[in-house]
Protein backbone atom coordinates (compact mmCIF):
# COMPACT_ATOMS: atom_id res chain seq x y z
CA UNK A 1 0.00 0.00 0.00
CA UNK A 2 1.28 3.36 -0.98
CA UNK A 3 2.30 5.59 2.12
CA UNK A 4 0.21 8.12 1.40
CA UNK A 5 -2.60 5.83 1.82
CA UNK A 6 -1.67 4.31 4.96
CA UNK A 7 -0.94 7.26 6.18
CA UNK A 8 -4.82 8.23 5.16
CA UNK A 9 -6.11 5.21 6.51
CA UNK A 10 -4.09 5.24 9.82
CA UNK A 11 -5.53 8.81 10.16
CA UNK A 12 -9.18 7.60 9.81
CA UNK A 13 -8.46 4.69 12.52
CA UNK A 14 -7.34 7.36 14.89
CA UNK A 15 -9.70 9.76 13.81
CA UNK A 16 -12.61 6.78 14.92
CA UNK A 17 -10.77 5.95 18.18
CA UNK A 18 -9.72 9.32 19.52
CA UNK A 19 -13.89 10.64 18.72
CA UNK A 20 -16.29 11.17 21.51
CA UNK A 21 -18.88 8.64 20.87
CA UNK A 22 -16.36 5.97 20.41
CA UNK A 23 -14.11 6.92 23.69
CA UNK A 24 -17.98 7.11 25.78
CA UNK A 25 -18.51 3.76 24.08
CA UNK A 26 -15.45 2.18 25.90
CA UNK A 27 -16.11 4.19 29.37
CA UNK A 28 -19.87 2.46 29.20
CA UNK A 29 -18.20 -0.96 28.09
CA UNK A 30 -15.80 -0.71 30.76
CA UNK A 31 -18.56 -0.17 33.19
CA UNK A 32 -20.37 -3.19 31.87
CA UNK A 33 -17.83 -4.96 32.13
CA UNK A 34 -17.37 -3.63 36.01
CA UNK A 35 -21.20 -4.31 36.80
CA UNK A 36 -21.84 -8.34 38.17
CA UNK A 37 -25.64 -7.63 38.42
CA UNK A 38 -25.63 -7.14 34.50
CA UNK A 39 -22.76 -9.53 33.63
CA UNK A 40 -25.12 -12.29 35.37
CA UNK A 41 -27.72 -11.33 33.26
CA UNK A 42 -25.99 -11.31 29.74
CA UNK A 43 -24.28 -14.62 30.89
CA UNK A 44 -28.18 -16.18 31.90
CA UNK A 45 -29.42 -14.84 28.29
CA UNK A 46 -26.25 -16.32 26.64
CA UNK A 47 -27.03 -19.43 28.12
CA UNK A 48 -30.85 -19.53 26.98
CA UNK A 49 -29.60 -18.60 23.64
CA UNK A 50 -28.22 -22.01 23.32
CA UNK A 51 -30.76 -23.83 24.90
CA UNK A 52 -33.05 -22.32 21.91
CA UNK A 53 -30.74 -23.02 19.26
CA UNK A 54 -30.32 -26.50 20.35
CA UNK A 55 -33.87 -27.02 20.79
CA UNK A 56 -34.28 -25.82 17.75
CA UNK A 57 -32.29 -28.04 15.92
CA UNK A 58 -33.29 -30.61 17.96
CA UNK A 59 -36.94 -29.51 16.14
CA UNK A 60 -38.32 -29.32 19.74
CA UNK A 61 -40.78 -26.32 21.11
CA UNK A 62 -38.71 -23.55 22.16
CA UNK A 63 -41.45 -21.12 23.69
CA UNK A 64 -40.83 -22.20 27.40
CA UNK A 65 -37.05 -21.05 27.01
CA UNK A 66 -38.20 -17.94 24.68
CA UNK A 67 -40.12 -16.55 26.80
CA UNK A 68 -37.31 -16.88 30.15
CA UNK A 69 -34.98 -15.19 27.49
CA UNK A 70 -37.66 -12.26 26.89
CA UNK A 71 -38.29 -12.06 30.36
CA UNK A 72 -34.34 -11.82 31.05
CA UNK A 73 -33.80 -9.09 28.30
CA UNK A 74 -36.57 -7.25 29.66
CA UNK A 75 -34.82 -6.96 33.11
CA UNK A 76 -31.40 -5.69 31.52
CA UNK A 77 -33.30 -3.48 29.19
CA UNK A 78 -34.77 -2.03 32.43
CA UNK A 79 -30.83 -0.92 33.78
CA UNK A 80 -30.43 2.58 33.11
CA UNK A 81 -26.19 1.69 31.98
CA UNK A 82 -26.92 -1.05 30.02
CA UNK A 83 -29.93 0.53 28.18
CA UNK A 84 -27.55 3.36 27.72
CA UNK A 85 -24.60 1.04 26.70
CA UNK A 86 -26.60 -0.96 24.34
CA UNK A 87 -27.50 2.60 22.88
CA UNK A 88 -24.10 4.00 22.57
CA UNK A 89 -23.06 0.39 20.90
CA UNK A 90 -25.94 1.06 17.87
CA UNK A 91 -24.70 4.68 17.60
CA UNK A 92 -20.95 3.53 17.26
CA UNK A 93 -22.16 0.57 14.85
CA UNK A 94 -24.28 2.78 12.77
CA UNK A 95 -20.77 5.21 12.71
CA UNK A 96 -19.07 2.83 11.48
CA UNK A 97 -21.74 1.53 8.82
CA UNK A 98 -21.98 4.50 7.12
CA UNK A 99 -17.98 5.12 6.98
CA UNK A 100 -17.95 1.41 5.28
CA UNK A 101 -20.69 2.44 3.16
CA UNK A 102 -18.87 5.43 1.82
CA UNK A 103 -16.06 3.99 1.67
CA UNK A 104 -17.36 1.28 -0.58
CA UNK A 105 -19.13 3.99 -2.52
CA UNK A 106 -15.66 5.25 -3.67
CA UNK A 107 -14.68 2.41 -4.58
CA UNK A 108 -17.55 1.49 -6.69
CA UNK A 109 -17.17 4.77 -8.40
CA UNK A 110 -13.07 4.18 -8.86
CA UNK A 111 -13.69 0.13 -10.15
CA UNK A 112 -16.87 0.53 -11.79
Amino acid sequence: MPKELKDAFDNLIESIQNSQEYQEYLELEKQVAEHDEINKKIQEVKTLQKKMVKLEYQGLPISEIEKQYQEKIEELEKNPLYKTFIEKQKEVNETLQSIKSQIEAVLDKITG
